[in-house]
């Protein structure tokens, strides 16, 4: 049977769930159709992990024995399956424990719209306890809490006596701190994403946070002040060390105010932001960044869905090399190996990274044997040619000018849908002038100076440090 949607949605089921799923269906109350009975069978056969080698009409002679085959009714039961596993994980999140607050709000409105005053005067008080109980920061923390004033308004607008201001301050200010928490959320993401590729932003989305919402709103609370500060940053040209100085002691002053999720997503940004100091040279903010990831690695921050993707595991990793923390760098490589998000290419991303690691402590030979030879992944296959490059100069070898001469090959080959522009310059600026490095005579002060200043001269080059190393060793 191929691979339909029903049986991707059955798959996509923990074994919890897969059991849960059959006593939800065994419950008339759900189940209720005339192929009850039918549907849990069909959902038995399903739960079979070689259910894909049977084909449709095999299946129907199962469920529907000694009955000739009907055009439809086996995809009609399928489809009835699909619906009652729909509902059921509908239940299941919306009786999830960390949906509390949603449950006990709608059990008090249900009560309330069956006239029980006095329980729903309770359940109304269960609602703020459990509001203040969570009483941490966020953007759904403040979702919650308009719609706990919304809900009072309500009331008092049915029961309206002609006075007194019916809930609406309250409600209106809750409904402000609600928005200008989502919109510097989302606009922030945007401004950041618009810092890592070409995005033209309509006028009123690069405006800062609106001049009617009162000051008094959001200064006493933590997350829009980060969230505002954040905001100015990215709207700057560049980001100020001071101000990211100010972000990080608020984090690290804060961080028990604050729900996990912003938290992590406010460090993502001072990560982002460091990114953005280095390449403006300021270096004295690598060890920062290592400090910031190593912290972030412990918490988890780094990490989606107990997963580590492969850009971060890379970058944890460079940093650590260039603060000279290779050894703990190698040690890390090992220790998260087997956490890497993707399938595809996870063998060589490790390998990658560990060469990487292990040219930073000039063990050349083996960074070479563990060097992958190849990459699904462009980028990441240039970079691992550019390493191969520096391993063959580094060991001396008289392969050095063969594999120069394939990699300016493969640059100028490799098609502009899999090689962007900027990746192209930044690849072939560094081999042009390894290889005016690896011709210049020695001592040769005058062309090694005007080597130097042509590497320093490149806006976009790979290796840019290295590079100049190489250089200032032919004086």
């Amino acid at each position: 049977m191929e691979q339909t949607y029903l049986l991707s949605l059955i798959r996509a089921l923990n074994h919890e769930e897969q059991s849960s799923l059959m006593l939800f269906l065994q419950s008339p109350y759900f189940n209720y159709g005339a192929n009850r009975e039918r549907v849990i069978l069909l959902y038995d056969y399903l739960l079979d992990q070689n259910v894909t080698m049977r084909t449709k009409e095999e299946l129907y002679s199962l469920i529907f024995p000694d009955t000739p085959l009907v055009a439809g009714k086996f995809d009609k039961l399928m489809s009835e399956l699909s619906s009652l596993i729909r509902k059921f994980l509908l239940t299941e999140h919306y009786l999830d424990e960390n949906n509390a607050f949603t449950k006990a709000l709608e059990w008090a409105v249900i009560l309330r719209k069956r006239g029980l005053e006095n329980r729903y005067t309770q359940a109304i008080s269960q609602v703020e306890k459990i509001l203040d109980e969570n009483a941490v920061e966020s953007v759904e923390a403040y979702h919650h809490t308009f719609q706990l004033a919304y809900e009072k308004h309500d009331v008092e607008s049915i029961n309206n006596q002609l006075k007194g201001d019916l809930y609406i301050p309250e409600a209106l200010a809750s409904l402000d701190t609600y928005y200008l928490a989502s919109r510097l959320e989302l606009q922030n993401l945007l401004l950041l994403q618009q810092k890592r590729t070409r995005i033209e932003l309509p006028e009123h989305l690069t405006l800062s946070y609106p001049d009617f919402i009162l000051r008094e709103t959001w200064e006493n609370r933590i997350l829009l002040v980060i969230s505002a500060k954040i905001n100015e940053q990215l709207n700057a040209e560049s980001p100020s060390t001071e101000a990211f100085q100010e972000i990080l002691a608020l984090l690290q002053k804060h961080d028990q105010q604050i729900a996990p999720l912003p938290l992590q997503n406010f460090y993502a940004y001072l990560r982002s932001f460091c990114g953005l100091l280095l390449n403006q040279g300021n270096d004295s903010f690598m060890p920062v960044l290592h400090d910031i990831q190593r912290d972030n690695l412990e918490r988890g921050y780094l990490f989606l869905n107990g997963r580590l993707s492969p850009s971060a595991y890379l970058s944890v990793a460079r940093i650590a090399i260039r603060v000279g923390k290779s050894s703990w760098a190698l040690e890390f490589i090992e220790n998260y190996k087997t956490l890497l998000i993707t399938e595809e290419d996870a063998e060589n991303f490790y390998r990658f990274t560990k060469a990487e690691c292990l040219f930073a402590l000039t063990q050349y030979e083996e960074a070479l044997e563990i060097l992958p030879p190849s990459f699904s992944n462009m980028i990441y296959l240039t970079n691992c040619k550019r390493l191969e490059i520096k391993l063959y100069y580094e060991l001396n070898s008289d392969l050095l000018s063969y594999k120069i001469d394939a990699f300016k090959m493969f640059i100028s080959r490799a098609s502009k849908k899999v090689l962007a522009d900027s990746v192209r310059e930044t690849e072939s600026n560094f081999v042009n002038l390894l290889q005016q490095i690896v011709q210049c005579p020695p001592r040769d002060t005058d062309k090694v100076d005007r080597i130097i200043r042509r590497i320093q001269g490149k806006n976009i080059i790979g290796d840019r440090e290295w590079l100049l190393e190489k250089a200032q060793q032919l004086r």
